[in-house]
């Protein structure tokens, strides 16, 4: 059993899987006058970690491979060593306009980086100094043997290259006024300029090798205005409407004609509105509609478009994207039994429209291939909510919670069609299905009993249990959606099966301590108490469904939950 940790193989630990890690921030307020407050923050995050993948666990042991030995190597010259940093600072300044009105100004700059690397004996890195094109045509790689279970013995990891770099400057601008005695104004404006950079490798076999550099320079704005309206007898109206701008700053080659033509710009107009009233002295009737408006993520629109090469079919991006759109309606009534405790109760419904996906095209040029783009179907989640929540006070506070939803659709991934190709089925589903996320019933508890301090028995004038806090959160979720395997000629049986249900409980217990002016805490966190093996992922499905063995003929631990482990920590508060 590993402590300290919650990564996926925690049932199977090996070698390669560790982690360095260092991350920090800091925060300067000043206050020149009563009504402005200005403040600056930083952060910094650095991680290093091994490839954590099952198939590569026994790299280090000795196998023989059709009467061949094959000695134990270094995992280190084999498999990929992830690189992740991120750091930036905000600056804002907050001023009071008057006794009723306020602004904030907030800058930030933001650095996310992402990298992947295989080491050499030579002590530097594999494919230092390549260009896309010299990973198509390098051939100095030793062919990747597998044993009769597949479990790798020579050869590298096919992830041989990653550098990704993102700049992103935002800024924005709030503004909250009080109109009169019962309207109140909050709006604002914002705007994010983005410096992208993308260049990966995969060499999946000796004929199939993908690299894809590309760069982008999108930029994006909004502006939003929100009235709030309180009406005597209680009734609160929110109304609001939020423009959403987005600007590709990129060309496309067209399928036509082949040639590159500007992406025009997405933008967007959101209506919301929300109310709720009073119907009795402890009930609450509330209800919101809104629209909602989310661009695809950025590998979607811009990979491979300023330099693809590969030996097969591949998917590239699309910077003419839309924007995903969804419509969502709630409304549920709130219903107060104490000062502290209350139960709200509602309904829910979401249109999701724009949903992205994988088209195949074919061109003399380039072959075939497979491109981003929006599909006409559409997805939608509908359901119900129920929710208990018991305010902190005398010593005991905690929630329980309860969801039942439906989500369907006909794709559950932009990449679903591709998938579909790859594994022989040619015919797309063309009804809906449940998507993979799709989870009928969700569940979840948490109890908190705290002293604070100066509470408890008092002994000897010291109270000996003050700062104690335990917590015991439960979480129940019934099983997520799979598809069992189809033939070539057969249309996909796209999540016809279930996975079993889910349960976990996790426990925590800590101690405050107080010397002046410091405060420790001390704390114990076990996770997965009672050390279920709740089922995540199945890496064979037909295997599993001869054999309930999720984990394949290589028995992948990674198919199961964490094991219960601990974290022990101490923070220092001043």
């Amino acid at each position: 059993m590993r402590s300290g940790y919650d990564l996926e193989d925690s049932r199977g630990n090996w070698e390669n899987n560790w982690q360095n890690l260092i991350n920090g921030s800091g925060k300067l307020t000043w206050r020149p006058t009563g009504g402005t407050k200005m403040w600056v923050n930083g952060h910094y995050y650095y991680r290093q970690n091994g490839w954590d993948e099952w198939t590569w666990s026994l790299y280090d042991h000795s196998a023989y491979i059709n009467e061949e030995p094959y000695l134990a190597r270094n995992p280190d010259y084999a498999i990929p060593i992830r690189f992740e940093e991120d750091y930036g600072f905000t600056i804002g300044l907050t001023q009071m306009l008057s006794e009723r009105s306020f602004m904030d100004f907030i800058v930030s700059w933001n650095r996310f980086c992402q990298w992947q690397r295989i080491r050499v004996e030579e002590g530097e890195y594999l494919g230092e100094g390549f260009s896309p094109s010299d990973w198509i045509f390098f051939t100095a790689l030793e062919p990747r043997v597998a044993d009769s279970t597949g479990f790798y013995h020579s050869g590298i990891h096919p992830d041989v290259w990653l550098e990704s770099s993102n700049y992103v400057t935002t800024a924005k601008l709030d503004f909250t006024g009080k109109l009169n005695s019962v309207m109140e104004l909050n709006t604002g404006l914002g705007a994010s300029y983005y410096d992208l950079y993308d260049y990966s490798a995969y060499i999946e076999n000796w004929l199939t090798t993908y690299a894809s550099l590309w760069k982008a320079y999108p930029y994006s704005g909004s502006a939003y205005a929100e009235l709030s309206s309180r009406f005597s007898g209680g009734l609160v109206l929110n109304t609001g409407l939020r423009f959403d701008y987005f600007e590709p700053n990129a060309e496309i080659l067209s399928h036509d004609d082949f040639k590159l033509h500007t992406v025009s710009a997405k933008y967007h107009l959101s209506p919301r509105i929300g109310m709720t009233n009073p119907i009795s002295d402890r009930d609450v009737f509330f209800c919101t509609y809104g629209h909602y408006f989310q661009m695809p993520n950025m590998n979607q629109m811009y990979f491979g478009t300023d330099y693809n090469a590969s030996e097969t079919a591949t998917i590239v991006g699309n910077p003419d994207l839309d924007a995903q759109r969804t419509i969502s309606y709630e409304a549920g009534l709130r219903h107060r039994f104490t000062n502290r405790a209350s139960m709200a109760v509602s309904g829910f419904y979401k249109d999701i429209t724009g949903l992205v996906r994988t088209s195949s095209h074919y061109s003399e040029s380039f072959g075939n291939y497979f491109q981003y783009s929006n599909d006409e179907s559409f997805g939608s989640v509908r359901g119900m909510e129920i929710n208990f929540v018991r305010l902190p006070g005398d010593y005991i506070s905690g929630s329980i919670n309860y969801t039942y939803s439906i989500a369907q659709g006909k794709y559950s991934s932009a990449t679903s069609q591709y998938e579909y190709s790859a594994q022989g089925d040619t015919i797309p589903p063309s009804e809906d299905n449940y998507l993979d996320w799709d989870q009928r019933h969700v569940a979840s508890a948490h109890f908190n009993y705290a002293l604070l301090r100066g509470s408890g028995p008092r002994v000897y004038g010291i109270y000996p249990l003050e700062g104690i806090e335990l917590a015991v959160d439960c979480t129940y979720g019934s099983g997520f959606p799979y598809s069992p395997p189809s033939g070539a000629s057969d249309i996909p049986r796209v999540n016809t099966e279930r996975y079993p249900w889910t349960m976990q409980t996790d426990v925590k217990l800590s101690r405050r301590i107080w010397v002046t002016p410091l405060e420790f805490r001390a704390s114990i966190t076990i996770y997965n108490m009672f050390n279920r093996s709740n089922l995540d992922r199945i890496y064979d499905v037909a295997y599993y469904q001869s054999t309930g063995e999720p984990g394949g003929i290589m028995n992948n631990p990674g198919a199961y939950s964490p094991a219960r482990h601990f974290l022990l920590s101490l923070d220092i508060y001043f």
